[in-house]
């Protein structure tokens, strides 16, 4: 899936610096979701958590978190979002975003307590709580969270800037790694991605990694220049999140500016990056695009020879003022360096230059189950990739695809079926796929084309 830039407003507040890591949350046992789950915007603009039509995390939730004798939250999971959030009892119950919370594995199902701690605390009593909580401090049986922006559970490589900074302004450039399956904070010697790294045992922060020697260089050039401002590379640099391309980025014009980048590739297959700069007028910054290290692994790019990509000029209320065309960097390997192609597959599609190859069933997907995907856009049009009229093993059901591809270029994909639409119609394996690929054209939005009925079938 194609990870899309958030363009909203800070919506972090300093406010939320006053909670401090350290503080104690211990939260209630899980509990089957009721009939009716919904987040619902309040007249303040934030997010609320209802039940069966009942306000959740505030003072008086009985499966609140319980600290200090009052209940400080609860986090709950939204099967509509496949994500898990929290609710802040001192806002209200209001979702919490930018925060950091500490959670007993007692309370998570996780817990390496004996059956007699829990049958001897099973009322939950607060003197329960307690004692069971002090005990998950004692012995570290419990783990830190945090929540991004958005309220969600943050999972992988996390650095703290932007909005997170705000919030925990003492942990600013902190680099934090966090599980992607239960969405624990990773301390000690751990190794991701066949890289070995060191977190403080203590605080969780990166100290060391693994040396990479293997990271081709950049000549220092201008990739745009126009209406006042001029973006320069400067070179090509290994960081926690992947390789990035640093630039200069000069607004000698009379307005502020925001940098983004759009249609981002390397070696000819799209990847998730991220670059979001805002520039005051008549100064100069620092910054870079970041391809992210999970969607090179997905697209098998073990190297960066060529990076291709647009840069859009907006101004401070995100109206666009200008949009390069398409910018290719190529690296010292260029060269040399050949990327293969993993089309193996069954294809499914190939129809006006679009090609698709289905390569079966993911079930730990980090989004529900996923049906893997491999793209070619052969034609001279961007083109969206959606669908339409979805069947899993005969019963109609919401399948979430919007892959963005650049003419000419591949890419990795994946259909997504959230686990709990999986589960409500008691679906355990997938077994047939039935739907209509639907081309749209990138530009316009105008539908270029739909491809026949596809049939995927699995073991």
């Amino acid at each position: 899936m194609k990870w899309q830039k958030s363009k909203q407003n800070k919506v972090v507040k300093k406010a939320f610096a006053a909670f401090t890591i350290g503080t104690l949350m211990m939260v209630q046992p899980l509990t089957a979701f009721a009939e009716a789950v919904e987040f619902r915007i309040g007249n303040d603009g934030k997010s609320y958590w209802y039940e069966d039509g009942v306000l959740q995390g505030t003072y008086d939730d009985p499966k609140g978190v319980l600290g200090d004798g009052t209940v400080r939250g609860r986090e709950i999971y939204d099967p509509a979002t496949n994500a898990w959030y929290w609710l802040d009892s001192v806002y209200g119950g209001a979702k919490a975003v930018g925060k950091e919370v500490w959670i007993p594995y007692i309370y998570q199902n996780e817990a390496s307590f004996s059956e007699d701690d829990i049958v001897e605390n099973a009322n939950y009593s607060d003197e329960g709580l307690i004692a069971l909580a002090e005990k998950s401090i004692r012995e570290r049986t419990g783990k830190w969270v945090r929540y991004d922006e958005n309220g969600k559970m943050l999972k992988g490589w996390v650095t703290i800037e932007g909005e997170l900074a705000e919030c925990y302004p003492e942990q600013k450039g902190n680099v934090y790694y966090y599980d992607h399956k239960t969405g624990f904070m990773v301390k000690g010697n751990v190794t991701i991605e066949g890289k070995d790294y060191f977190f403080n045992e203590t605080t969780g922060v990166l100290e060391t990694k693994e040396d990479d020697t293997d990271m081709p260089s950049v000549e220092k050039q201008v990739l745009y220049s126009a209406k006042g401002v001029t973006i320069t590379a400067t070179g090509l640099e290994d960081t926690w999140n992947g390789p990035q391309l640093n630039l200069l980025i000069e607004n000698n014009s009379s307005r502020d500016v925001i940098v983004e980048s759009i249609d981002e590739s390397v070696n000819g297959y799209m990847i998730d990056s991220v670059l979001m700069a805002e520039v005051e007028a008549g100064s100069s910054v620092n910054d870079g695009i970041t391809f992210q290290a999970s969607s090179l692994e997905e697209s098998g790019v073990k190297n960066v020879a060529t990076m291709e990509f647009k840069l859009q000029i907006q101004n401070s209320n995100w109206s666009t003022l200008a949009t390069s065309k398409t910018i290719k960097v190529d690296t010292s390997i260029a060269g040399s360096y050949q990327q293969k192609y993993d089309d193996l597959g069954n294809d499914v599609m190939n129809k006006n230059g679009v090609r698709i190859v289905e390569k079966g069933v993911v079930y730990d997907s980090s989004f529900g189950t996923g049906v893997v995907l491999y793209i070619e856009d052969n034609s001279d049009k961007d083109i969206t990739v959606q669908i339409s009229d979805v069947y899993v093993n005969g019963i109609m059901m919401d399948g979430i695809i919007a892959e963005d591809i650049a003419a000419g270029k591949k890419a990795m994909s994946e259909i997504i079926f959230f686990d709990s639409d999986l589960q409500d119609n008691d679906i355990t394996n997938i077994n047939e796929v039935q739907l209509y690929f639907n081309i749209i054209n990138k530009k316009t939005g105008d539908e270029l084309f739909v491809s026949d009925k596809v049939i995927m079938k699995f073991q």
